[in-house]
């Protein structure tokens, strides 16, 4: 079997450094399906962490992509965490890629849809700004 959903792992630098650091825990999408690529793009700032999806579908559209928005626990990461916020383009259709690549960076997140048609341009992409 080929490609199940993805997966994101975090690690924590413990205080005697990476050198005896270990997971601290696998972050899936709790709505993942095979061959969403989750995890194909991830980007941190702070305690919240972006992850993408670029392969997930949207409202029965195929590989529409998204993004999922991830705070950090006051417990800290664990298997367990779950996402805050499922990210989606409103104008989104088959194939955009919605989730390649993300980013993150004092509370605005920017995600690329490589593929998104714009006006006759096929696949011409598109970025999308969430945040203040």
């Amino acid at each position: 079997m080929c490609c199940g959903p993805g997966a994101a792992y975090v690690f924590v630098e413990p205080p005697e450094g990476w050198v005896s650091g270990t997971q601290t825990a696998e972050l899936t999408a709790s709505d993942g399906e095979n061959r969403d690529f989750f995890g194909e793009s991830v980007s941190i700032s702070g305690n919240s962490l972006v992850i993408g999806a670029p392969g997930a579908s949207v409202d029965g559209t195929l590989d529409q992509g998204a993004a999922y928005l991830y705070k950090k626990p006051a417990k800290g990461w664990s298997t367990t965490s779950a996402f805050t916020a499922k990210l989606s383009n409103s104008n989104g259709a088959a194939d955009d890629s919605f989730g390649f690549p993300v980013a993150i960076s004092a509370g605005t997140i920017a995600v690329g849809a490589p593929s998104q048609v714009v006006g006759s341009n096929t696949a011409e992409g598109a970025v999308y700004i969430f945040g203040p």
